[in-house]
C-alpha cells in the first residue's frame, strides 16, 4: 500500500511537471520582427551608438530599410520589445561584427547604404 502511494504521488507530480512545461512553452507570444533604421545622425560611428535602442525607428511590417548613399549601417532588423528594437543576442553579435577591425556584414540583421 505505501509503494502504491509513492508511485501515485510520483505520478501525480510528473503530470504537475508536464502541465507546467507544456503551460508556460505552448502559449508564448510569437515575437514580431521588423527592420528599424538609425535616425540619431547620418550613420553610428561605433557599436556603441549603434547598439542604443532609441537611436532608431521602426518601420511598417512589410517595409525595407530605404538605405541610399554611403557605404555605413543605416538599419537593423531586431525583435520588437515596446516599439524598440531587442538589440541582444544575434542582432548584437552582427553589429560587433560589423565594427570589428575586420567587418563582416550579416544581411539577416543589418542594412547598409549602398
Amino acid at each position: 500500500m505505501k509503494n502504491l502511494k509513492k508511485a501515485g504521488l510520483g505520478l501525480a507530480a510528473l503530470v504537475v511537471a508536464f502541465g507546467l512545461a507544456f503551460s508556460t512553452s505552448a502559449f508564448k507570444a510569437k515575437k514580431e520582427t521588423r527592420w528599424f533604421i538609425y535616425t540619431q545622425s547620418d550613420h553610428p560611428n561605433n557599436a556603441t551608438d549603434a547598439k542604443q535602442p532609441s537611436n532608431y525607428t521602426m518601420l511598417d511590417a512589410e517595409e525595407l530599410p530605404p538605405c541610399e548613399g554611403e557605404q555605413d549601417l543605416c538599419a537593423i532588423r531586431a525583435d520588437v520589445v515596446s516599439g524598440q528594437p531587442d538589440i541582444s543576442g544575434s542582432v548584437a553579435t552582427a553589429i560587433d561584427n560589423y565594427f570589428a577591425p575586420s567587418p563582416s556584414l550579416d544581411p539577416l540583421y543589418i542594412s547598409e547604404k549602398n
